[in-house]
């Protein structure tokens, strides 16, 4: 699935930062990919270095409390799209937009990962159908 420039531009802070209100806008955005699901799911949006986003990738569906998210597949369609950075989000169908302990520590892990290959993960988005989010950034988490 593509999607350009309907989240809006990401400039801001120069590469591999992002302002705190996209984060608030692209949390609130992001619900529309969760309206109706009753399960945990995770998609990948691809920045590229003007930190603009050129496309949303579908990772993974999960269950009713828990998505397993791999590097590889994280990574793949930001490799596959030639993304210079990446915005992590995933929903909780219970509602609650509180990150768990596994959602820190896969996010310290895929930060390090992108590290690794380049490519920077400037957020990781709690999100619920209802327009609440929690950003790990503005949490300190990323």
């Amino acid at each position: 699935m593509k999607l350009t420039d309907q989240t809006g531009d990401l400039r801001g802070g120069g590469r591999g930062t992002i302002p705190h209100p996209f984060s608030r806008r692209c949390g609130k955005g992001c619900c529309w990919f969760y309206r109706g699901r009753c399960r945990e799911v995770f998609f990948v949006m691809c920045l590229n270095t003007k930190n603009r986003v050129v496309a949303v990738h579908r990772c993974h569906i999960g269950s009713i409390n828990a998505s397993i998210v791999h590097p590889r597949e994280v990574f793949k369609s930001a490799i596959l799209n030639n993304s210079a950075a990446i915005i992590l989000c995933h929903q909780y169908p219970s509602q609650d937009t509180n990150p768990s302990r596994e959602d820190i520590e896969v996010t310290k892990r895929l930060v390090e990962a992108g590290r690794m290959m380049g490519i920077g993960v400037l957020d990781h988005l709690v999100v619920n159908a209802k327009a609440g989010y929690t950003s790990l950034k503005e949490k300190g988490y990323v």
